[in-house]
Order: C-alpha cells, then structure tokens, then sequence
C-alpha cells in the first residue's frame, strides 16, 4: 500500500498493475488482485467481463439479462482494427436493439470502486463488456483528475507515477522528485487545508 502509484513498463510495453475492484450494480464485491492495464490513449475505462473470473456461459447469461433491461444503457464500443464496414453494419444492430448477437456493445454500469496502489478511486459509471477478453483498461476518464509523469528514471526503466490532485502528498511529491527530478508547486492534500483555514 503507498500514497501514489508507481508502475515499470513491462517488456510487452504495458502498464500493467493489481487493483481491488468492486462493480456494485452486479454484485461484483472487493475482487482482489485483478490485473489491469493503464492506458493514456483510452479514452474510457473499460472493464472485460471474463476478465473478473466469470465464465464465457455466465457472461452470456449477464449479457442477455443487461440486453433485456431497458434500464442499463447500452453503447458501441469499436475497436482499432474495425473497418468502416464493420462499424456501419455494427449500428445497423445497435439501431434495430439487436446487443445479443453485437460483440462491440458495451453495457454501462455503476457504482465502480477500485483500490489501485493504494489509492481508493470511485466512478459513478463503467463500461462492461461481456465478449470482449482483452485487457481491463484503465482510462483518461479516471486519469483526467491525476496527477502524472511518466517516462525513464535514472536506471533507465519507464515509469508511470501518478496520484489524484485531491490526495497530493509529501511521498507522492518525494517520488515525483527522486524520481524524475521534478520539483511540483502542486500543494499537498494538507498544504490546501491550511490555507482554506484562512
């Protein structure tokens, strides 16, 4: 446990990490040590069903019950290798509710709770996809209120270092200047406590 996050590129160019994850709205409570991949060029954080341990005939299952509840709102979610073909015969399913049969369909859901390094972080929503086995990825929805460097260190490893603006600290801040050699003016957690004091 720490008060940042710090990751070292893997030889496959992720950043990958272990996090706790609960999905409230499907029973889903304190998975522990689940592999997720942060990811920068993601714009939303997305979350592989079958990636949390559930089985390809219970995702189904979950799938066409999410497929039939017309309060989870449903999304595409394409993918970099699909074509333009792919994308118009994907909405032509998407526009008749046709999600069974529609791998790229993302179903949102709510009350995400993720212990990443530490740091507990909390999302009203989350896409989750039920064929989809790729990596979970954490994206720029969560990212966007971090703070974070990333690039190689004296030992020439690649790091990712990161920590939300609301829980700035002097460890994060040490780290940031041990090692990237970077001096924030960012204000520490406390530090914006004691001012709002005056």
């Amino acid at each position: 446990m720490s008060n940042f996050v710090k990751v070292i590129k893997n030889h496959k160019n992720e950043l990958l990490i272990p996090v706790d994850i609960t999905i409230n709205s499907l029973g889903i409570i304190g998975l522990s040590n689940v592999l997720v991949k942060i990811d920068t060029g993601c714009a939303y954080t997305s979350i592989p069903i079958q990636k949390l341990g559930v089985s390809q005939a219970n995702a189904q299952i979950m799938k066409q019950n999410d497929c039939n509840n017309i309060s989870i709102r449903k999304e595409i979610s394409f993918g970099v290798n699909d074509t333009q073909a792919d994308r118009n015969l994907c909405w032509t399913m998407f526009k008749s509710g046709n999600y069974m049969n529609l791998k790229q369909v993302s179903f949102i859901h709510n009350g995400l709770e993720m212990v990443i390094g530490g740091i507990k972080v909390q999302k009203q929503d989350v896409k989750v996809s039920y064929d989809r086995t790729n990596n979970i990825l954490i994206g720029m929805d969560i990212l966007k209120n971090w703070d974070i460097h990333m690039g190689k260190d004296d030992a020439g490893q690649y790091i990712f270092l990161g920590c939300p603006y609301d829980k700035i600290n002097d460890d994060y801040l040490k780290e940031l200047e041990n090692t990237f050699h970077i001096i924030s003016n960012i204000k520490t957690l406390s530090e914006n406590n004691n001012d709002n004091e005056y």
